[in-house]
C-alpha cells in the first residue's frame, strides 16, 4: 500500500482537483456565453437588463414621461414648449437606457472572455 503523501497519490489528487475545476469552469463558460448571446440579441429585454435596478428605474421614468407626452400632445399640440421638452427628456432617457444596456452587454462579454481564459489555463495545467 502506498503512503498517502507519495508522489503518485499527490499527483493523482492534483489531477482530480484540476479535472473538477475544469468541469466547473466549462459549465460557467457555457452559462456566461449564453447570457452574453442573449444580451446581445435584445439587450433591453435580457435577463440582466430586466433585473438591473438602473434599467428598471429608467423604464419607469420613460413610461411616465411617455404617458405625460400623450396627454400633453392631445391637449396642447406637438409644437408646444412643454411637449417639446418632454420629447427631449424621453430621448435623453432612451439614450441613458441604451448606454446602460451597452454597459451590461460589455460586462457580460468581459465575464465570458475571463471564463474562456480560465478554461484554457485549466486545460493547459491538466
Amino acid at each position: 500500500m502506498r503512503a498517502l503523501n507519495s508522489p503518485v497519490v499527490l499527483h493523482n489528487a492534483r489531477l482530480a482537483t484540476l479535472s473538477n475545476q475544469l468541469v466547473e469552469a466549462e459549465a460557467a463558460l457555457v452559462e456566461a456565453s449564453t447570457r452574453s448571446r442573449q444580451a446581445q440579441g435584445n439587450s433591453s429585454e435580457s435577463q440582466e437588463s430586466l433585473a438591473n435596478p438602473v434599467v428598471v428605474a429608467i423604464k419607469g421614468d420613460l413610461a411616465r414621461q411617455q404617458a405625460q407626452l400623450g396627454e400633453l400632445s392631445a391637449r396642447l399640440g406637438d409644437s408646444h414648449p412643454q411637449v417639446v421638452q418632454i420629447k427631449a427628456s424621453i430621448n435623453q432617457l432612451e439614450r441613458r437606457m441604451n448606454d446602460e444596456n451597452r454597459r451590461i452587454t460589455g460586462s457580460l462579454a468581459s465575464n465570458k472572455a475571463g471564463m474562456g481564459t480560465r478554461v484554457n489555463e485549466l486545460r493547459t495545467a491538466l
